[in-house]
């Protein structure tokens, strides 16, 4: 063999080396991430080299009117209103020792906030469209229904455990009032995300 030969022979074995290093190396850094798929910021167009596509902002929200300072907050106003307060001023005031008055004193209250639920769901199927208006009425009526099952459920439950005598009546009482009540803050909350203000119609009817 030449020696051009030998030359062109020794340049074909080092080629074949290097284009061996060249795939390793390339094999080498795919493995570890290096060329992993990059995304681009259309607005900046920045890229992400992470490998991991960019994953919109969630959208913020001003949660201070929910928990805000003291007083300023719209849960603090659910827990502050007239209607507990009065109801806590007539308990302080009265002496109610015997069963039937103090079932006629949760039966009252849960009254009120019976009349403020139906205030509140009727203002608030007044905003809504007419396919989330069907979806709340469809809502409520389940609601309504669990609410008396429950009820009932509650009363059995109490009967079969301690027997609480004539208490079992206070305790339901207690309960259906207590549920209404925790009813009109959901929907009061729901209006007030849809609309940004809410007033107890209890409050309103009080300055009249």
């Amino acid at each position: 063999m030449g020696g051009i030969e030998q030359i062109e022979a020794l340049g074909e074995g080092m080629t074949m080396k290097l284009l061996i290093t060249v795939s390793l190396l390339f094999a080498t850094l795919a493995m570890s991430g290096c060329f992993a798929p990059r995304d681009t910021d259309t607005t900046t167009g920045e890229h992400d080299t992470t490998g991991v596509p960019k994953q919109p902002e969630p959208p913020t929200y001003d949660y201070s009117l929910f928990f805000g300072e003291p007083g300023s907050g719209f849960i603090e106003y659910l827990y502050s209103n007239k209607i507990d307060s009065d109801m806590k001023r007539e308990e302080n005031e009265s002496r109610m020792y015997k069963t039937p008055e103090i079932v006629e004193f949760y039966d009252k209250y849960y009254a009120i906030w019976e009349h403020e639920m139906n205030d509140v769901y009727e203002n608030l199927m007044s905003e809504l469209s007419d396919e989330t208006a069907a979806k709340l009425e469809k809502a409520q009526a389940a609601w309504q229904t669990e609410h008396e099952l429950m009820q009932s459920l509650w009363s059995q439950t109490i009967r079969e455990g301690d027997n609480w005598g004539s208490g079992v009546y206070i305790s339901v009482a207690a309960e259906r009032f207590n549920t209404i009540r925790m009813r009109t803050f959901k929907l009061a909350q729901y209006y007030f995300e849809l609309t940004h203000g809410f007033e107890f119609a209890y409050e309103q009817e009080a300055l009249q």
